[in-house]
């Protein structure tokens, strides 16, 4: 599942508690009553103020003395930038000046010591109730495996990355087969990560989340259908969206994919929670060679291994790197994948692993087509939810369009070619 939508959820239904559907009687009243844009939880700010530079030196001091940055004592000695990217987290780009530099080195400090760091200050609101010590314990012991780039400091506050020069995983690394075969077996070393000592609550609040039918935003979203009261009042969004969006019954779907979900069995590992391409980095070495890094393990807990590879399967060679309705790769093309995926999980298991029936090629397909669906059904609900923070505009409306026209597609498909059939009379 992703982790933005139950973050905007959430938000959501705290905004909406207000809002008497019942004498809601045109776009404007419900507007008024709902007119804190969702980003408000997390002012966006391009620029870098003064007391970001204090509050940026004050990490810098609680750094490792053996770390350079632990040096850095005035705004002079590094300069900072916002990423633009990040939808919770306020996240800096710094880098040590150049006089910093030149003074440091003439006291011995070697090239290696000059790095540029990621300062990432955790969100406030704390919607998931994220356990700073576990997500500490996650974090350090990924970071020290490899798969994330070096970390540095980390407190309940926020955390200091080395910086990766690169970019992010896109369309043609879906294309290009070496890339692919090192994605499939650098996220099976991820998931073969064991022991990992937290609890099993994050795993908990994932389900009870998905469960819960007595929040308020169920209420809007299922039985109010607060959303398409408002998009009746837009003749031109009415004509193109309400046919489509009407048709979505998120109830019905996601009982579907709770049996099916259950008949799979599917295997707990170490998830990343969040498996879009944003979040995988691709740096190149100096022979032009890649490597893949994973970030934002803010919600990397033990969950379903399915949950990753259909949020990678969601966007397979997809132009857009989220909310596409690009078509899905048949079984040869997923294989590829799979194959790869699969010898390199079972090196972490018994003998006898590869010979369960819940580890064939085939149940790795079924299981990456069920939670490529569950991405879809998610999605849609995410950019309707999104709507109604924003209904002056159907940027959102064309996103549930093309996502639940995708999850009916794709429906279809698996119930044609006897995957969903199957998994149910198992």
């Amino acid at each position: 599942m992703s982790v933005f939508f139950f973050f905007f959820f959430v938000r959501l239904y705290k905004l909406l508690k207000v809002i008497d559907l019942n004498q809601s009687k045109n776009k404007k009243k419900i507007m008024e009553q709902n007119n804190e844009p969702i980003f408000s939880v997390i002012p966006k700010k391009s620029t870098i103020t003064d007391d970001d530079r204090k509050r940026l030196l004050n990490i810098f001091k609680r750094m490792n003395t053996n770390n350079l940055w632990s040096k850095v004592e005035n705004f002079n000695d590094f300069h900072a930038e916002r990423f633009k990217t990040g939808n919770v987290n306020d996240i800096c780009w710094c880098k040590l000046s150049d006089e910093f530099c030149q003074q440091k080195r003439s006291e011995g400090y070697k090239d290696q010591d000059f790095i540029g760091i990621v300062v990432k200050f955790y969100t406030e609101f704390d919607w998931f109730k994220v356990n700073s010590i576990e997500r500490a314990v996650i974090n350090t012991i990924i970071s020290s495996k490899g798969f994330s780039p070096k970390l540095l400091f980390i407190d309940d506050k926020c955390q200091v990355d080395e910086y990766i020069e690169g970019r992010h995983y896109n369309y043609d690394d879906d294309c290009d087969e070496n890339t692919v075969r090192k994605l499939a077996k650098e996220l099976a070393q991820f998931h073969s990560i064991n022991p990992v000592p937290i609890s099993r609550f994050g795993f908990d609040q994932w389900i009870a989340m998905e469960d819960d039918k007595e929040s308020d935003f169920y209420k809007i979203l299922c039985v109010e259908k607060l959303h398409l009261k408002m998009i009746e009042q837009n003749p031109e969004f009415k004509a193109k969206y309400y046919d489509i969006i009407a048709s979505m019954d998120m109830e019905k779907d996601n009982e579907l994919l709770k049996k099916t979900v259950k008949k799979i069995g599917t295997q707990l590992i170490l998830s990343h929670n969040d498996f879009n391409r944003q979040n995988r980095l691709i740096q190149f070495d100096k022979n032009g060679n890649k490597r893949i890094y994973f970030i934002d393990l803010d919600f990397t807990n033990y969950y379903y291994r399915g949950l990753d590879l259909g949020r990678y399967f969601s966007n397979y060679r997809h132009h857009d790197d989220m909310f596409g309705n690009e078509g899905f790769p048949d079984d040869n093309e997923m294989d590829l994948f799979l194959n790869e995926y699969r010898m390199e999980l079972s090196k972490s298991q018994s003998s006898e692993w590869l010979n369960d029936p819940k580890n064939s090629l085939e149940h790795f397909r079924d299981e990456s087509k069920i939670f490529t669906l569950k991405a879809y059904s998610i999605d849609a609900g995410f950019a309707v939810m999104m709507f109604v923070q924003n209904p002056t505009t159907d940027k959102f409306l064309i996103i549930a369009k093309n996502r639940y026209e995708g999850f009916l597609q794709l429906k279809k498909r698996f119930t044609d070619d006897g995957t969903i059939p199957r998994i149910l009379a198992e």
